[in-house]
């Protein structure tokens, strides 16, 4: 690595010589949004229905006039003394007239109130004639998604379809009230093109009833320990905007995930500010089943059907559920909220010991809070499923506007049990782990610093480790502007975590630990130019076992906006590390809804260039081609998905059409 590491590092990371002003469009905003939210996740699951989150939030802005306090915390980097403030100025002058008017609002800050116009709009309803004809709008959406080399579960015959992943989505809606949607999905080597489809039909806003679904929902009620969506945002560079889960309640079902979402008739009900929300799913999932006894072995998740097993696998079990959940504004400040549901499968679970789960009639209960008061917020869930207690609370203080703090207690004890959970956590299952998370955000004249610690445990023997594990988390994340036109950020994350390691006798726990340190400039060199330059180095090391692994990645990453309907991003990433306990993951811009997260290891260089240009007001059209070129590897990944050769490239090619 030595002096040429060095030296490529000082070349990249040089200033330029002649800064321009800085380029301020929608598409990056967007993108520092999602890169925020997304980009420290860990690992190389899709995430897409994240980003689906962001486009809704987008697509269906919040009215300024209508907010509360809790709508306008939705907004990411929205704390509570700044929903404060708008509420306050509401009610103070009355109603908006624009979201400019935000300008006047006392005490924000310009880059505050760029993020707040993004997500929020004006609804000037006294305005509009009753005679006005309501707007139809349809969108559609088309991608194709292709390996250019062929892996191995096709060499070998074991995949029953082509190597094409496609993806349609077709939604139509009437003015704010009437919207439909249909979805078909395809994975490489399926060999039906529908293997997954999924359809809605929802009314909104008509008299009482604030929505009702019809065909494929979500459910989310309080901090996701009861019931949440397959999707939720995890720890990252933000310290506290993730803590908080802002419940959707009923929405409609819009992704590709297969197994998470409900297939029936869901409703909301408001009555003077309290809510009511009834549904009713009947669904089928995946699962493997004992060819004997008929018992649920496992449910996988992953959604593929290529192979023989898979197939053998999909829509073996159905579930029906039914139940409610009640939402009550006590006053402005204080709100709860409780939820019953009864779920039944067709077959039993089995169970390997007495904490797993077992049956296949299942009773959940909870309880939610959120309180304010002042620059105060507690807020926190407790979730029953007839033998266990899972809980968590809350607390935010915005001691200042730049200045909020927020302190995390879970609990989730080893037999609380729910699939449909997703609490706030080390892992994506809200079940056998206690943990402590404290965080700070502090905007400093000289920058803006992002702090957490967590520590956490697992106090009892799972299927993966056969004694109980414990472990920790710091991540320091320092952004800075100098100047108009430059951002460089500073992201040092550290942790440990006891692991079991087979060896000759039996498992050992032996404790590992990795770090990682990143250093990014971020230069606007005109309005049509972005220019980002990281470099990150890994560490990772057994002190026990004297095992050290160390790696490195650098990127140059380019982004071009010679016009509106114009957008150019390209990257070319160099990376080696020992393995893939030090690999680097890094969140690449992609078609429009898609998620593209890589842990990169070993020694090799990655790049691509994406497209994405509006042929006209109603066509868009978005191309990627990425490489990822190992010369010292002759095959690249493992199993069914290994590729013989050292070259991984893939095209990606995406049609959107608004009416």
């Amino acid at each position: 690595m030595g002096s040429r590491l060095l030296s490529t590092i000082f070349i990249i990371m040089v200033p330029l010589c002649v800064i321009l002003p800085q380029a301020d469009t929608v598409q990056s905003q967007e993108d520092e949004i999602i890169h925020s939210l997304l980009e420290e996740s860990g690992d190389e699951t899709d995430r897409s229905g994240l980003i689906d989150k962001i486009e809704g939030l987008t697509s269906n802005p919040i009215d300024l006039n209508k907010a509360s306090i809790t709508d306008l915390m939705e907004i990411p980097g929205i704390n509570l003394l700044t929903a404060n403030k708008i509420i306050e100025y509401r009610n103070k002058y009355g109603k908006f007239f624009s979201t400019a008017e935000l300008y006047s609002v006392e005490g924000l800050d310009d880059k505050t109130i760029k993020r707040i116009i993004l997500f929020t709009t004006i609804n000037d309803e006294k305005n509009v004639p009753n005679n006005y004809p309501e707007k139809y709008s349809l969108q559609f959406r088309n991608r194709v998604v292709s390996d250019l080399q062929e892996r191995d579960g096709f060499i070998r015959n074991k995949f029953y379809g082509n190597r094409l992943k496609t993806y349609s989505r077709l939604k139509a809606s009437y003015g704010s009230r009437y919207e439909a949607g249909f979805i078909v999905d395809k994975d490489p080597g399926e060999r039906i093109y529908s293997d997954m489809s999924s359809a809605y039909f929802s009314i909104n806003n008509f008299g009482l009833i604030e929505k009702v679904i019809a065909g494929d929902f979500l459910t989310e009620f309080g901090q996701g320990l009861a019931l949440w969506s397959p999707y939720s945002f995890s720890k990252g560079v933000d310290a506290v905007y993730p803590v908080k889960k802002h419940a959707h309640l009923i929405s409609e079902y819009r992704s590709t995930d297969e197994n998470k979402f409900f297939r029936g008739i869901a409703s909301q009900i408001n009555l003077k500010g309290q809510s009511i929300s009834l549904f009713f799913s009947r669904n089928r999932i995946d699962a493997r089943i004992d060819t004997l006894t008929l018992d649920i072995l496992s449910t996988p998740i992953d959604g593929y059907h290529r192979t023989e097993e898979e197939l053998q696998n999909k829509n073996t079990v159905s579930e029906e559920m039914i139940g409610g959940m009640l939402n009550l504004s006590i006053s402005q400040d204080v709100k709860v909220g409780m939820l019953y549901y009864h779920s039944e499968f067709s077959n039993n679970f089995f169970s390997k010991n007495v904490y797993d789960l077992t049956g296949k009639k299942f009773n959940f209960y909870s309880f939610t809070f959120d309180v304010y008061h002042k620059n105060i917020n507690i807020f926190g869930e407790s979730a029953f499923n007839g033998k266990s207690l899972a809980s968590i609370l809350n607390l935010e203080i915005d001691l200042t506007d730049d200045f909020s703090f927020v302190s995390s207690v879970r609990n989730y004890p080893r037999n609380y049990f729910n699939i449909h959970s997703y609490g706030f956590g080390e892992k994506n299952i809200t079940q056998n782990e206690f943990g402590i998370y404290n965080g700070i955000k502090w905007r400093t004249p000289i920058g803006l610093l992002n702090l957490y610690y967590d520590q956490y445990k697992f106090p009892f023997v799972s299927y993966s480790s056969p004694l109980p594990l414990s472990g920790d988390e710091l991540l320091l994340y320092y952004e800075t502007a100098p100047f108009r036109n430059l951002k460089s950020t500073l992201k040092i994350k550290s942790g440990t975590r006891e692991t079991g390691i087979n060896t000759a006798k039996s498992v050992e726990i032996y404790q590992e630990a990795k770090t990682s340190v990143r250093l990014e400039l971020n230069y606007s060199a005109s309005k049509i130019i972005e220019l980002k330059n990281r470099v990150e180095l890994s560490f990772y090391k057994i002190s026990a076992l004297s095992k050290k692994e160390n790696g490195f990645l650098i990127f140059q990453d380019v982004k071009f906006m010679p016009a509106e309907k114009l957008y150019l991003n390209g990257r070319i990433i160099f990376f080696r590390t020992d393995s893939y306990n030090s690999a680097i993951f890094e969140y690449e811009n992609d078609l429009d809804g898609y998620f593209s997260l890589y842990g990169l290891s070993g020694e090799g260089i990655r790049w691509y260039a994406l497209l994405k240009f509006k042929l006209t007001e109603i066509l868009k059209i978005s191309l990627k081609y990425a490489e990822t070129y190992k010369p010292g590897e002759k095959f690249i990944g493992s199993g069914y998905s290994k590729i013989n050769g050292s070259l991984d490239n893939k095209i990606s090619v995406q049609l959107d059409l608004n009416l």
